[in-house]
C-alpha cells in the first residue's frame, strides 16, 4: 500500500467517524451517510491533512516505543513491528 493509498484509507475512516459522531450530536444522519466519495475535494483535502498531521505525531512516538523496547526486551520490538504492519494491512 502506497503512502497516498494509507492517507486516502484513514481520511475515509476519519470520516465515518465524523458521521458517527454527527448523528449522535443532531440526532439525524449526516447528508453522505458514512459514504467518503460524497465529500467535495475540499473536504475530502482537508480529512487527508488531518490524517497526515496525526501521523506526523504519531510516528516519533511509535519511534521512541521502539528505542526504549529495544532496550529493555529486543524481541518485543519484533512483535510491535509486526502489529503495526498488520495495523496498515486493514
Amino acid at each position: 500500500m502506497t503512502e497516498q493509498e494509507k492517507i486516502e484509507k484513514l481520511a475515509c475512516e476519519v470520516h465515518k467517524v465524523y458521521c458517527k459522531a454527527y448523528s449522535k450530536r443532531f440526532g439525524k444522519a449526516y447528508f453522505t451517510k458514512g459514504d467518503y466519495s460524497k465529500l467535495d475535494e475540499g473536504t475530502k483535502n482537508y480529512d487527508r491533512a488531518f490524517v497526515r498531521w496525526h501521523l506526523s505525531k504519531i510516528q516519533p512516538l511509535v519511534e521512541v516505543a521502539k528505542l526504549v523496547i529495544s532496550r529493555t526486551n529486543p524481541l518485543a520490538v519484533k512483535f510491535l513491528e509486526k502489529a503495526l504492519k498488520d495495523l496498515e494491512a486493514k
